[in-house]
């Protein structure tokens, strides 16, 4: 079987927040992978028409909606942030529609005659988008510089960063879990090197696993 024949590979992309997802997705998608963004395909299910849109404001009421009658997704996470009980029954009324798009959208890349489809989503395994996909990519960063990229990125003061950092799942266990692991604290050459060992092999007719380390 020629290469060009193998069976073409779903994989999810994730990592720490600030480590360099859209990067590495970029990375990807400039090589040839069709990329799909999942965690944008939250903003599309609450927008106005969206599959979520009316469930949502019936649930959490006209306060969060902007002046153009969207909802204000900055509204919407100040209603939900402390308070895990409100953040579950949003989970509940947007997930549904967030797998739907993302099966049409991974539907689409296939009949598109794509090889690999990657994935992004910052939320990969905590809420049990794992299932499903043939291999998992983590990409990794080290404290310092995630903390540093995460300040530089939105203003946070340092306590500020470190505390979301903290909120998420940690990203070793995420590595744990993970098939490859990309690392992402060097210069954009090295990452883009590692993406281009792991394009060839995830694209090639035989997908045994290479050390996560690449």
């Amino acid at each position: 079987m020629k290469a060009s024949d193998a069976p073409p590979v779903i994989a999810g992309l994730t990592g720490g927040i600030a480590c360099g997802k859209t990067v590495v997705s970029h990375f990807f998608k400039e090589l040839g992978a069709y990329v799909i963004d999942a965690d944008s395909l939250g903003h599309d299910a609450i927008r106005k028409n969206g599959p979520a849109f009316e469930n949502v404001l019936n649930t959490f009421g006209p306060c969060i909606l902007s002046a153009d009658g969207e909802i204000d997704r900055d509204r919407l996470a100040d209603v939900v942030f402390n308070n895990s009980e409100k953040r579950r029954v949003l989970e509940r009324l947007t997930h549904p529609a967030i797998i739907s798009m993302l099966g049409e959208r991974i539907s689409a890349a296939l009949n598109s005659g794509a090889k690999l489809v990657i994935v992004e989503s910052a939320i990969l395994f905590e809420k049990g988008f794992a299932q499903g996909f043939d291999t998992i990519i983590v990409v990794h960063s080290e404290a310092a510089i995630q903390k540093r990229r995460l300040v530089q990125r939105t203003g946070l003061t340092d306590e500020e960063a470190e505390m979301r950092i903290k909120s998420q799942m940690p990203l070793e266990e995420k590595m744990r879990l993970a098939t490859h692991v990309i690392f992402n604290s060097g210069s954009l050459e090295e990452t883009r090197l590692q993406v281009e060992k792991l394009f060839e092999h995830l694209t090639k007719t035989s997908h045994e696993n290479p050390p996560k380390t690449l």
